[in-house]
């Protein structure tokens, strides 16, 4: 033991970092397809924003959907270190209209994790596709939509493709 004065002592408190809560509004994929999730972010009082690259903890997942993180199905508690915000997917297990919540935990550079968990909901709306269906027999060889209007499929299964340039976004 020592005696004097300490003159020059630094103490340091560490603080847990604060989940953002978020929310997205998204087309309901259908089927077995994937959507995209709201960014998680948060902050950190020591480091600053988290968000890209920083450490996030799936605490819960939604009860009506199923969550993947590059590819992979996660369960909860995953953590997922040096988060890329477009690998985390969730497909809903419904089709058309719905909400989906999970809770998201971030885990700062101390590997503090944020207590208070906030809470994820996206809103999932249906894609639907009104207009008039034609018998268009020449396949608009001729650059026109002139075929029959057509009244009922008469039971026949019909398939529509909405696509963006070269890739199908939906199929239904």
């Amino acid at each position: 033991a020592s005696s004097g004065n300490i003159t020059s002592i630094i103490i340091a408190v560490e603080q847990v970092p604060e989940t953002y809560d978020k929310s997205g509004e998204y087309s309901n994929p259908g089927g077995s397809a994937t959507s995209n999730v709201p960014t998680l972010e948060g902050l950190d009082s020591e480091d600053g924003n988290m968000g890209s690259g920083e450490s996030f903890k799936i605490v819960t997942l939604p009860s009506n959907g199923s969550m993947y993180y590059n590819g992979s199905l996660i369960s909860a508690g995953y953590t997922i270190s040096s988060y890329d915000p477009s690998l985390l997917k969730i497909d809903p297990s419904f089709s058309g209209y719905g909400i989906c919540t999970f809770t998201v935990a971030s885990i700062d550079e101390a590997t503090k994790q944020d207590p208070s968990p906030a809470t994820v909901t996206i809103t999932f709306s249906a894609i639907y596709v009104s207009g008039i269906i034609y018998q268009d027999g020449d396949g608009l060889t001729d650059n026109q939509v002139d075929g029959t209007p057509i009244q009922t499929i008469e039971g026949n299964q019909l398939y529509a493709y909405l696509i963006n340039g070269s890739n199908v976004v939906y199929e239904k």
